[in-house]
């Protein structure tokens, strides 16, 4: 099977990893991954995880219709993707680049090179202007032009129908309870701005 990783690219509309998931021949099964550091982590506030929060819900609603979700998993990627791996084998993992915090760059790091002991094509897309790598600004000009004036990736969402998978039974524990919780807390009004996230645990 094919995974592809939700991260901040919280939609379904113009958007590579998942128009090449459709694009291959194996099923695909569509995660996010709320995770321990995160949770933790300063730069995660009241109003991000009430945005990411609506953005599942709304992209869940949109899959539902076609037999399908993304799951909504929580604990440390590589130990979950190992857990996954070994119930089904993953050939590709699909995802946009992460940029700006030391945190998911070190846990790109983390599961780049599980990817790599395993033999799993981890496929990473270009999110926006900057590249990981790079190590001069020589042609940067034309790069950033190429990615940010490139067309609307178009998606057939509806053939998800035929080729999404259901979360295997073994990793029914893994699924997060979180987004039904804060979605009673931010419906109550209550999201904390600068204050981290206040009464979302």
């Amino acid at each position: 099977m094919n995974v592809v990783w939700f991260k901040r690219d919280l939609r379904l509309a113009d958007h590579q990893p998942l128009a090449e998931a459709i694009a291959l021949e194996d099923p695909v099964l569509l995660i996010y991954i709320i995770e321990p550091a995160l949770l933790k982590n300063p730069h995660y506030r009241g109003r991000h995880w009430h945005f990411i929060t609506q953005s599942l819900i709304d992209m869940n609603k949109s899959l539902a219709m076609l037999g399908t979700e993304i799951h909504i998993l929580e604990g440390e990627p590589e130990k979950l993707l190992q857990a996954l791996h070994h119930d089904t084998p993953i050939k590709k993992l699909l995802s946009y680049e992460e940029t700006g915090l030391e945190v998911t760059f070190d846990r790109d790091l983390r599961v780049g090179k599980w990817c790599r002991e395993q033999g799993i094509d981890w496929r990473e897309f270009q999110t926006n202007g900057v590249e990981r790598g790079r190590h001069n600004r020589k042609g940067w000009n034309r790069s950033w032009h190429q990615v940010m004036t490139a067309d609307e990736t178009r998606i057939d969402l509806a053939q998800l129908a035929d080729k999404a998978l259901k979360l295997p039974p073994r990793l029914a524990g893994a699924r997060s309870s979180r987004l039904t919780a804060w979605s009673r807390v931010f419906a109550g009004g209550r999201v904390s701005g600068e204050s981290g996230t206040r009464k979302l645990s």
